[in-house]
């Protein structure tokens, strides 16, 4: 089922994140900057041992994470989180055994790793979490597929938001200054139509990447003949702006900005159901007790989302 009007709360990647792990809006968790320890501090809220990962490893979940996790990684917390860690982002690029590799082939090599070595007597939850289609901050091009994706959209005209214009910029309130980091960024990659369409086409490659690792990833529960046994949900942490408003990333309330996928594949879905498109508002913040009740897993009461299903 894919729901077309799914939003986060905050379009904000650390603080996005920390409400898919806890359930709670930012005001309850705190995390409101990526190095706060607050994802972990009992005292504002937020007990850690009864959020999401925790829950179901404590649960008999074998668990794990793979790719970006933008948050503090205390050892003792993550280790009550998470079985399997491998951890990385910021770049598109990093070296691994000596060799350079993608982080989304990384993602790839990582889940299959995680899901062909994992106790085959247990429940798992995996969180897969790519880096793409982030932009690489402060480094050109901010855009950097594998070379094998690049004859990708090579021909095609990718069209321009309606809003990505000078007269949306001009609109906007006077504190929107060219100094406005939005504002820096989109003239970085989308002042024009030539960098629009490269720029552009190189986003577009790092998501078909991603769908590309997600139907292997499909591929291999169907092999180990769990699929059917099996939830899949996949969403994001936020939204972004390709110019939109005369601006570029996040971090405001623009429905670009907020408003994120969700597919959801529950084998126990009615048949009538599959495939459909449901138009019903969703939150980021319902995901936990989503997650927690299809677990058959009581859901804490500090836990400001609602089971979706």
């Amino acid at each position: 089922m894919l729901f077309t009007h799914n939003c986060v709360t905050t379009s904000i990647c650390w603080i996005s994140r920390a409400t898919l792990a806890t359930g709670t809006y930012a005001a309850i968790h705190q995390m409101m900057d990526p190095s706060s320890p607050n994802l972990f501090n009992y005292s504002v809220g937020v007990p850690w041992n009864e959020t999401l990962y925790p829950l179901l490893k404590k649960n008999g979940y074998y668990t794990g994470l793979v790719g970006k996790w933008h948050a503090p990684q205390s050892e003792e917390e993550m280790k009550m989180a998470f079985d399997y860690e491998r951890l990385y982002y910021g770049v598109h690029w990093e070296e691994r055994n000596g060799k350079p590799r993608h982080v989304t082939d990384l993602n790839n090599e990582d889940a299959l790793d995680f899901l062909q070595n994992r106790p085959k007597d247990q429940n798992f939850m995996l969180t897969l979490a790519f880096f793409a289609t982030h932009a690489v901050d402060y480094v050109y091009p901010p855009y950097q597929p594998q070379n094998s994706s690049m004859e990708w959209y090579a021909d095609d005209e990718i069209t321009r938001p309606v809003t990505a214009t000078e007269d949306h910029w001009k609109r906007l309130p006077s504190f929107f200054t060219e100094e406005n980091e939005a504002r820096k960024r989109c003239m970085n990659r989308f002042e024009n139509a030539t960098s629009f369409q490269r720029h552009v086409k190189d986003l577009y490659r790092l998501a078909t990447e991603v769908d590309v690792v997600v139907g292997i990833v499909l591929a291999e529960l169907e092999k180990q003949n769990v699929l059917d046994k099996t939830l899949v949900m996949f969403t994001t942490d936020n939204g972004n702006l390709h110019g939109e408003h005369g601006m570029a990333e996040k971090w405001y309330p623009w429905e670009e900005s907020i408003r994120v996928p969700l597919v959801i594949q529950d084998p126990r879905m009615p048949e009538t159901n599959q495939g459909k498109r449901n138009s019903d508002f969703s939150l980021s913040v319902d995901l936990a007790p989503t997650i927690l009740s299809a677990a058959n897993i009581p859901v804490p009461s500090f836990m400001q989302g609602r089971d979706i299903s």
